[in-house]
């Protein structure tokens, strides 16, 4: 529909089929980063539950039996409210292992709480009987990743921003595109 509306206005077909073939796709929509410890990793900017669940289900449809980590840094004002808590804990049946990046700042969401990321945690693992831990610095991430991850796991980071700044650190040398 913006392309009709685009030649209504004048612009020409030529144009038109040029920026199609520029057309830049948005990033952090299951985005393939590469590989660490020869596992697959995915960043996604999912930060609600229906994103979340959408995505670790289309993942999971992609990439089968891989042994699924998911990583979750919740930073949007609702998404470390408690608004979505037992939503978000409900959005995680597709993970094999789950790691909370806990949310360092308060809620701005009005009339919400914090969320509770110790319930959180307790809801997956009773839930999905999966493994479930948080991670407050990029340390504690880190050594969480590490003593899960193998080789051809899937690693699923979701964030819309840094992850307690996994991809300003060395984490990110270490993935071979």
């Amino acid at each position: 529909s913006c392309l009709i509306f685009a030649y209504t206005q004048g612009i020409s077909v030529d144009r038109l089929q040029q920026a199609v073939k520029d057309l830049k796709l948005v990033r952090r929509r299951q985005e393939f980063r590469g590989y660490y410890k020869g596992a697959l990793v995915i960043d996604d900017f999912a930060h609600h539950p229906r994103a979340v669940s959408v995505t670790l289900d289309s993942l999971r449809k992609t990439y089968g039996d891989r042994r699924m980590i998911v990583v979750m840094d919740p930073v949007s004002a609702t998404a470390r409210s408690n608004l979505f808590q037992k939503e978000f804990a409900e959005s995680l049946s597709e993970a094999d292992s789950f790691i909370l990046a806990k949310p360092y700042l308060k809620t701005t969401a009005k009339n919400f709480g914090d969320m509770d990321a110790d319930l959180l945690i307790q809801d997956v693992s009773r839930l999905f009987e999966i493994p479930a831990c948080t991670a407050e610095t990029l340390e504690e991430l880190r050594d969480a990743i590490d003593r899960q991850i193998k080789e051809d796991d899937l690693l699923v980071i979701l964030s819309n921003r840094t992850c307690l700044g996994l991809w300003n650190s060395d984490f990110v040398k270490e993935i071979k595109k």
